[in-house]
């Protein structure tokens, strides 16, 4: 089985003793996936087992093949020989290798060691950090119950995101596999009115985890914000989304310049907007959403007025008719570290519109907080505060997660802050016994061998993108505009991967060369057995890491 291997993989681009403790892509996703192993695996075809690596951690790949913002892309050694690898287009393409649940051995064998725990554990919430918390609560043995105020889980992912970025089909597939998993959903069902912590406990929950997102939209607080046709961005796309009857005139603005406002924009245009503009107050180099969003926004005909704000909504008869808007110039850096945009004086000027969308942020709406959760401690922002090490509130039992603790934050953000309120619940039910937390807390120092390998030699190749639709394809359809790879893409772009970290513990030594020698303990280190091992070393030459360097007998 030794040419499952690519023939350019078996000798490593860098010395061993460069590499560093933990690829730095690994160590920057949030939820700590091991990039460098599904990379390996997807290299040598074995894409099965990739998808299980991705599995590991998180608990909707597909998803996040389409969504995540790839903090892991921006710190990819690659970059500085040619270009970063397209490692969210990866792991959406051996998502697509999700055998059918029922002989699925992945999740059976997880399933199997999974501890039988008699303990219950409600979620409030089925977006991102919810679905993580009971992924991983579901594996360390609970039984967990997700109560969702929607009819159809997914939080955010469901309500929020147009599925041209994410069809429903997909979001469907996931949530059938955690409910076939074992966690049961709740929907139509809104915690702090059709039922209470106190309700919860009397039915037997062990633990609370609050999971309900930032889902209310910050107002622009501007004259005449109230008249027909103006928005707030999540209602929106709500509306869209959900009930399937926004209407739009023909002329729309956007207000912001994140994700949501990306999305406004392109949702109006769909919906027969013949202009829409997207005003932001920064410049193009301050503006948060993804760059390729934006950019497919311009294709599409977007016009952007950067360097501006809304100060006044021109209304008659009840409904808008035109903004003012005020010019604005960069100052100094502010909190956030992006430069601050000051009023530009006589300097207005009006945009005719009959519709205007504001995105400007989101905030978390506290009606949730009930009478046996009086005690439950917020920060100013309305955030609530908790043990960053185990979702702890400042109430016995109650763990919360995702935007209702880090406030509006990303998809992986929010996964990560899911598995911590997951551990923190098996901590505060079974002590010592909890299983540990599988993200790293504290990266290994590997900087100097980071910038080792920012110089070291290795050639270059091409950066391999996923085809896309065509702006005219595209127009007045919801239909997904980045499409899949094909198995041969996928193998060229996951080599381009300088395998930067020690070990991956991407198994690959083991699934693709079956010796009775090699294994995995439970700490998923790669361990040899010297009783079986009969030195061959074809092990040390599978390992396209250099992790195996000899075998003792």
């Amino acid at each position: 089985k030794i040419d499952l291997i690519p023939e350019d993989m078996l000798h490593p681009y860098v010395e061993f003793i460069m590499k560093a403790e933990n690829a730095p892509c690994t160590v920057r996703c949030p939820a700590n996936i091991c990039i460098q192993g599904y990379l390996t695996l997807a290299a040598s075809g074995k894409y099965q087992n990739a998808l299980e690596l991705i599995r590991d951690q998180v608990p909707i790949p597909a998803i996040l093949g389409r969504v995540c913002h790839a903090p892991c892309e921006d710190v990819c050694i690659r970059k500085y020989h040619d270009e970063k690898i397209n490692i969210n287009m990866i792991k959406r393409f051996v998502a697509q290798y999700e055998p059918p649940f029922e002989s699925n051995s992945y999740f059976k064998e997880r399933l199997k060691r999974a501890p039988k725990l008699d303990k219950k554990v409600a979620i409030i919430g089925s977006g991102p950090a919810g679905l993580a918390a009971a992924y991983d609560l579901i594996f360390r043995g609970y039984k967990v119950t997700i109560y969702e105020k929607e009819n159809k889980a997914g939080g955010l992912l469901y309500t929020g995101i147009p599925e041209y970025r994410l069809p429903r089909d997909v979001l469907e597939k996931e949530l059938n596999i955690l409910e076939k998993l074992g966690i049961e959903f709740k929907l139509g069902v809104t915690f702090g009115k059709d039922i209470t912590w106190l309700d919860l406990k009397k039915q037997g929950y062990s633990a609370l985890v609050l999971a309900v997102g930032a889902g209310k939209g910050i107002r622009l607080n501007i004259e005449n914000e109230d008249v027909e046709g103006v928005w707030q961005a999540l209602d929106f796309l709500y509306s869209y989304n959900v009930k399937k009857e926004v209407k739009v005139g023909e002329k729309v603005a956007v207000i912001g310049g994140g994700d949501a406002a990306i999305d406004s924009a392109r949702v109006a245009l769909r919906l027969g907007a013949k202009k829409v503009y997207l005003i932001y107050r920064r410049s193009r180099m301050e503006m948060p959403a993804s760059e390729s969003d934006v950019e497919m926004m311009l294709e599409e005909g977007v016009e952007i007025h950067y360097l501006a704000t809304p100060i006044k909504i021109i209304s008659s008869n009840g409904r808008i008719e035109a903004v003012q808007l005020q010019r604005m110039k960069l100052g100094e850096p502010d909190e956030t570290g992006r430069r601050r945009p000051i009023p530009i004086e006589g300097s207005t000027y009006t945009l005719e519109v009959d519709t205007l969308i504001e995105a400007i942020g989101q905030k978390v709406d506290n009606s949730f907080i009930e009478d046996s959760l009086s005690e439950l401690k917020t920060n100013h922002k309305g955030l609530i505060e908790v043990d960053p090490f185990s979702g702890k509130t400042s109430i016995d039992g109650v763990f919360a997660c995702g935007d209702v603790v880090l406030g509006p934050s990303t998809v992986i953000d929010a996964i990560r802050s899911g598995k911590i309120a997951a551990f923190g619940v098996d901590k505060y039910i079974q002590g010592n016994k909890a299983m540990p937390l599988d993200l790293i807390i504290e990266p290994i120092d590997s900087s100097e061998a980071i910038e080792n390998l920012k110089t070291v030699p290795a050639p270059k190749r091409e950066k391999i993108d996923p085809p896309v639709l065509d702006r005219f394809t595209r127009k007045g359809n919801f239909n997904e505009i980045i499409q899949d790879i094909t198995p041969e893409q996928a193998k060229a772009e996951s080599r381009r991967c300088l395998a930067c970290a020690v070990c991956a513990k991407c198994n690959a030594c083991i699934e693709t060369f079956s010796c009775p020698a090699i294994y995995m303990d439970d700490n998923k280190l790669i361990k040899i057995n010297e009783l079986l091992c009969t030195g061959c070393g074809v092990c040390a030459e599978l390992c396209p890491n250099g992790a195996i360097m000899e075998v003792n007998l």
